[in-house]
């Protein structure tokens, strides 16, 4: 009772300031009088304050609401979530890029010292050692010219013939297992690249299928056994071969052999 009579002083008080009377003295109602004016208190103040009704949602305008707001959140969230990734692909492109300089950097200054100190020369016995090849011994052998490997291809799978104005240059490589153990040679996986310095020029290998490659050999090499390989150049037809270098660069070092 005591809350409802409250309510009607302020409904009553807000009616009578919108209306410019006086404001009379209290008296006791009655319940039933006490709801009465509350309700018309109410309808005035919807009649002279329209904002007010206005601002006053149903419960299907307050879902709507809701949703919105839900669904603003979302986006919102989404937005921010876009912005995090981008933020961190542009973080992630710049770290490539950084590590590619510093790796383009150590790069360019791995080929000055070689080009200052120059290719370091390697015994022909000493292939196996600079390869780091483990077991085996690599004998560089010598080379031969000519204008197609093997010069009799009868039983060979697989040959190769210099192009027009063109010779090869045939080196030869013995593989020798010296141990009591068969040992697999993998140079089909190795890094290593080959390449002939032949007076002014340097000319890189022929990619082959010959079986006996040395620069994609895949096989075992029995106990006591020898392998000859082959590593094969393709050079002007008529050039010197005197002085040539057979050179290995296995990407941290660059090896030289006198032809």
């Amino acid at each position: 009772m005591k809350i409802k009579k409250i309510h009607m002083i302020i409904l009553t008080c807000a009616l009578l300031g919108a209306t410019g009377c006086a404001i009379p003295t209290v008296v006791d109602l009655s319940e039933e009088q006490e709801e009465m004016i509350i309700e018309y208190s109410a309808d005035l103040l919807k009649k002279y304050d329209p904002k007010m009704s206005n601002n006053i949602l149903t419960e299907e305008q307050l879902a709507k609401e809701e949703q919105k707001e839900a669904e603003q959140k979302a986006k919102q969230e989404r937005v921010d979530q876009l912005r995090e990734d981008y933020l961190a692909k542009n973080k992630a492109a710049e770290d490539n890029k950084k590590q590619e300089k510093e790796k383009e950097s150590s790069d360019n200054e791995k080929s000055d010292e070689q080009v200052q100190s120059g290719p370091m020369q390697i015994d022909n016995t000493g292939v196996a050692e600079f390869l780091s090849i483990a077991d085996l011994k690599v004998e560089y052998m010598g080379y031969d010219t000519m204008r197609s490997y093997p010069g009799d291809a009868g039983d060979a799978a697989f040959s190769v013939d210099a192009s027009a104005g063109k010779q090869l240059v045939v080196t030869y490589l013995d593989v020798t297992n010296s141990g009591s153990s068969d040992v697999y040679l993998d140079m089909f996986s190795d890094d290593a690249t080959y390449s002939l310095q032949c007076g002014n020029d340097t000319v890189p290998k022929c990619n082959t299928l010959l079986l006996n490659d040395f620069t994609i050999y895949k096989d075992t090499v029995g106990s006591g056994k020898t392998i000859e390989t082959v590593i094969i150049f393709e050079v002007d037809e008529g050039a010197s071969i005197d002085g040539a270098k057979l050179l290995i660069n296995d990407d941290v070092k660059v090896g030289q052999i006198m032809l």
